[in-house]
């Protein structure tokens, strides 16, 4: 407490916005903030169905749980929100695309892009022209 008898700390006190400590006493940390950041980087990395899935779920649910600890979201959890909702959505995207085409339709497309990527370059070596 200062001289004036203001205490930023209080429970109920709306001029302290940020507040460092919960209602509670504890103080606020940014764990939820760095779990979703983490857990949305590796599902748009791995964005391999049902792992860009959960991994962007839990990300999303991280980063409001974030907000709901710090009072506020902040840039790791803002970060982690839209990558989480990326990846969430590129691993249905996956799943979506493998149930619905059939065994020809994705050997056609992987030997289309196999040719195009192992094509023989001008000078002799095969891979693609950097």
């Amino acid at each position: 407490m200062n001289n004036n008898g203001y205490n930023p700390f209080e429970e109920n006190n709306e001029d302290y916005l940020f507040q460092t400590v919960t209602g509670r006493g504890r103080r606020k940390t940014y764990g939820w903030s760095v779990a979703s950041l983490i857990c949305a980087v590796i599902s748009v990395i791995c964005c391999t169905g049902y792992v860009g899935i959960v991994l962007g779920a839990l990300a999303i649910i991280f980063a409001f749980l974030s907000r709901r600890n710090l009072g506020y979201f902040d840039s790791m959890s803002i970060a982690g929100l839209v990558l989480g909702i990326i990846g969430f959505v590129m691993g249905v995207a996956v799943i979506i695309a493998i149930y619905t085409m059939d065994e020809s339709q994705i050997n056609d497309f992987l030997e289309k892009f196999l040719e195009d990527y192992y094509e023989p370059s001008g000078d002799g070596s095969e891979g693609p022209d950097l």
